[in-house]
């Protein structure tokens, strides 16, 4: 069943640092492998397993909307969200069958 909600959720700050500022400061250090303040480092993992949680649970959403609401595609289509947010029974949702 769909939750209504996600359980899930990303905090206003991590360490004491902004969300914002995390984020940024997590995108930073994947791609340049920057060594990191130890606080941010915590903050910065903690980001990340939230974020990854958050993610995990939006793809199972969208898993369970196509399951319960769409019917099967034509082979060679499958279902695109063009837009809405996947995470609720009531929420108005547009897709369409793509072209894989």
């Amino acid at each position: 069943m769909l939750q209504a909600f996600p359980s899930a959720r990303l905090k206003q700050q991590y360490g004491g640092h902004p969300v914002l500022k995390v984020a940024r400061t997590a995108d930073a250090a994947r791609t340049r492998r920057m060594q990191l303040p130890a606080s941010l480092a915590r903050a910065v993992e903690e980001y990340e397993r939230d974020k990854r949680r958050l993610d995990e649970q939006r793809r199972k959403a969208w898993l369970e909307l196509l399951h319960m609401r769409l019917p099967t595609g034509p082979v060679g289509y499958h279902w695109h969200l063009a837009s809405g947010a996947a995470r609720a029974h009531n929420d108005l949702l547009l897709c369409s069958l793509q072209l894989r």
